[in-house]
């Protein structure tokens, strides 16, 4: 025998295909009523295009809304969205979100569904009023402890006309509707509508097998959407079931029922629900009450305009919890898939602000997703407003950056030390600047001082999200957590692009060419370079200990000297003054990244050296100087040690 779920899909193909063509409609109707004069307005389209302006604004009462997902899977993208927007909606007013689980197609549930949402919601940062587990005044909220109330309305149903019981077996009840399938035409009458009320009773009395099917109106229905408007099929709907063979209700029946008993004022859901809906408000009408105001927000489709499946949706957040997204960075992303909080400038949003942003502003129609899309985009920055908390959430701080920054480090170490062949006689291994040899074990290859790491985070979130992940930090920021290997500061040294800095001229063929300038003006370069670097070293010697900070280095350090105007001056001497002082800026900045970090990408020369503290800016600048000198005096100079195997990013070109 078929399975009555499938009697349903079979029931529902025709509603489903008018949703395809819904968004064009729904376009061309507006677009014709922006071009007809307003006195020629039909009917009631003057009322929808009202609806339309008005329906933003949030209810003036307190709103009651629910999720209602079914334990036959795990949350994923979709199900988070509609779960988001109705809490959103609940607390903006300051109502009441209620879960309800929907586990009336017992066939398809899985084991630990139910466990893993109640997890996967709490993780999310979304709480619920009432639900199964911490119960409520209109419980019980599964619906398989609600049965009793099912069977009350549709016997109330029988028993008023409304609806009557089928004997049919469900799979002649589906080839019957799959034989007079004709999108064109009203469907077929149900064979067992015309079995009298005496004859149906005493079949069911005996236990015969039977559904309960509802009498459809034979006018179609329409209904009100707060984001599509007026919405009304072409065609009237076909009688549907409301209870089952086993004796569960169907969705259509159950959701209203229940919705009803738990006083659900508002319903936010997919628009692939829209379609359904004129039967929903047929039910509430039979049953006289007083239906929700329905608004379906827009499908979530790929690039190719093909509806999401739950796998490119993420079958579940698993995924997301593995890669180390933050939650709020999750929720960020899924409330602005069909929803808008006015302005770009707002887009970054915790939940907090969510709720108090929140208005009735979905998107019509289709909504395309591309992932990761964005997500990284406000997973960079939840994590930079995490940082910058006071007091900090240590407990989020450390599930969310620390741990994954110590994986990081520890896949960095490891694939710099098994790429790099050992050098007799000297270190193997990249040597930690003593505050985070302190902060960092390498036997556990765990963090046990957080708040060097966190201060290094600081300094590489204040600025854009191009390569500022906590993944990106080990590589991105080598410098600040380990000691510059002579060898590779004497690689950058001999770099076209720090020369050309240097000596104001351009001395290379092309842009990343690694062709140097003739020796005898290279040589004068690094020795240039060390004289200006033996320069900044008595400069920042002049600073104490206890005034170290980013805001008493030296201006001198870091937009350049006279020292060095001077010494450029030997170089060009007919350069006028102001171009002058800006090719001194530019070069005292270069020599001066080059000294702390080996000319990587970093933070300005000021932040740098506030971050690593005066003893160890000392000793770089001091070291760097050395080394340019020991470059002029030997060309061919080459230091062994410890280097680097792979590349950063460096600053320009």
């Amino acid at each position: 025998m078929m399975p009555s779920h499938l009697v349903l899909r079979r029931q529902l193909c025709p509603a489903h295909s008018l949703l395809r063509n819904l968004h064009a409609i729904s376009r061309r109707r507006v677009s014709a009523l922006s071009r007809s004069d307003k006195s020629r307005v039909a009917p009631g389209q003057e009322e929808d295009r009202q609806l339309n302006n008005t329906s933003q604004s949030l209810p003036e009462t307190p709103c009651r809304t629910r999720f209602a997902p079914s334990p036959t899977g795990y949350l994923h993208l979709g199900s988070l969205r509609t779960a988001l927007y109705n809490y959103l909606l609940a607390k903006a007013t300051n109502g009441q979100f209620v879960l309800r689980l929907e586990d009336t197609d017992q066939s398809r549930l899985v084991a630990d569904a139910e466990q893993r949402l109640y997890e996967d919601l709490k993780w999310a940062g979304l709480t619920w009023d009432e639900g199964p587990d911490v119960g409520g005044p209109y419980g019980p909220y599964r619906q398989s402890e609600r049965l009793s109330l099912y069977d009350e309305h549709s016997n109330r149903l029988i028993e008023e006309g409304k609806a009557y019981r089928c004997f049919c077996p469900p799979d002649q009840l589906a080839d019957h509707k799959l034989a007079h399938r004709d999108l064109n035409s009203p469907p077929p009458p149900n064979p067992c509508i015309h079995i009298s009320a005496e004859e149906s009773s005493e079949r069911a009395a005996k236990d015969e097998s039977h559904c309960v099917v509802f009498k459809a109106s034979p006018e179609p229905t329409e209904i009100r959407d707060l984001v599509y408007g007026s919405f009304k099929r072409r065609l009237p709907e076909s009688d549907f079931i409301l209870r089952k063979t086993d004796g569960f209700p169907t969705y259509h029946f159950a959701n209203v029922v229940d919705d009803h008993a738990m006083k659900i004022t508002h319903v936010v859901r997919g628009a692939e629900w829209l379609v359904s809906t004129p039967k929903h408000v047929e039910l509430y009408r039979a049953l006289q009450w007083e239906p929700p105001a329905f608004a379906h927000v827009g499908l979530l489709v790929d690039p190719q305009r093909q509806k999401l499946s739950k796998r490119a949706l993420g079958a579940d957040l698993s995924s997301y919890k593995r890669d180390g997204i933050i939650p709020s960075a999750l929720l960020n992303f899924v409330a602005l898939l069909g929803w808008s909080p006015g302005t770009v400038e707002d887009e970054v949003m915790a939940l907090e602000e969510m709720v108090e942003k929140f208005r009735l502003r979905f998107t019509k129609g289709d909504i395309m997703v591309k992932l990761p899309g964005k997500l990284d985009h406000f997973d960079f920055f939840h994590k930079r407003r995490l940082l910058e908390e006071e007091p900090p959430n240590m407990a989020l701080l450390q599930e969310y950056v620390l741990a994954p920054l110590e994986e990081s480090i520890d896949k960095f170490l490891s694939r710099q030390i098994s790429e790099k062949e050992p050098a007799t006689g000297e270190s193997t291994e990249p040597q930690m600047i003593p505050r985070a040899a302190a902060a960092y074990s390498t036997d556990t290859g765990k963090i046990v001082q957080p708040d060097f790491f966190l201060n290094l985070l600081r300094l590489q979130t204040n600025r854009t999200k191009k390569n500022n992940t906590v993944q990106d930090v080990p590589l991105h920021r080598r410098h600040l957590i380990w000691q510059v290997p002579e060898p590779f500061l004497v690689r950058a040294l001999r770099k076209p692009r720090l020369l050309d800095a240097v000596l104001g001229t351009k001395t290379t063929a092309e842009v990343g060419s690694d062709t140097l300038p003739p020796r005898p003006l290279a040589t004068r370069g690094y020795s240039l370079i060390s004289q200006a670097l033996d320069h900044v070293t008595r400069e920042l010697e002049k600073v104490p200990p206890e005034s170290w900070t980013r805001d008493n280095i030296p201006w001198s350090v870091e937009k350049g000297t006279e020292l060095w105007a001077l010494l450029s001056a030997q170089l060009e001497p007919n350069v006028p003054p102001e171009t002058l002082d800006k090719k001194t800026q530019i070069a005292f900045s270069e020599l001066v990244r080059w000294a702390l970090v080996a000319s990587d990408s970093a933070p300005s020369n000021k932040e740098v050296m506030a971050f690593l503290g005066r003893d160890e800016s000392l000793k770089r600048i001091s070291t760097a100087a050395g080394v340019a000198r020991k470059v002029a005096e030997q060309p061919e100079w080459q230091p062994e040690g410890f280097d680097w195997t792979e590349a950063a990013p460096t600053k320009g070109r």
